[in-house]
């Protein structure tokens, strides 16, 4: 009989404590101030990038991506004539880095926000 009361005990004092403690963890901790930044708030203003590819074919394309304020441009030395969307796929290897300048003659020029739907678009159609 004492061992039945003895268990009642421990079940009515973890019963117990099972009841209070969600309660106190339901308490809201103080909101912390967080800094939160867009993607697009850290691009520079003013950018250039270079992207050196070989396409599965083994041909060798460098393109320069300059971005000034609110304009986009594409450069490139190499005749880009005859390429198309689809030797994308066939990409083998991609490097990009950042320098100081392009090369070559404007292939193509857009709005930075044009640029950003035309990403958007290739990256949700390729993935």
């Amino acid at each position: 009989m004492k061992t039945l009361v003895s268990i009642f005990a421990s079940l009515v004092i973890l019963v117990a404590t099972l009841v209070s403690a969600p309660a106190a963890q339901a308490a809201t901790a103080p909101a912390q101030p967080t800094e939160q930044k867009s993607l697009l708030s850290l691009i520079p203003v003013s950018i250039v990038v270079e992207q050196t590819a070989t396409l599965g074919d083994g041909r060798h394309i460098t393109v320069y991506y300059q971005k000034n304020g609110d304009q986009c441009e594409i450069y490139s030395e190499c005749d880009l004539n005859g390429y198309n969307v689809s030797d994308l796929a066939s990409l083998q290897s991609t490097s990009f880095r950042i320098v100081n300048s392009v090369k070559g003659k404007r292939v193509y020029s857009t709005s930075f926000a044009q640029a950003r739907k035309l990403f958007k678009q290739l990256v949700n159609q390729y993935l």
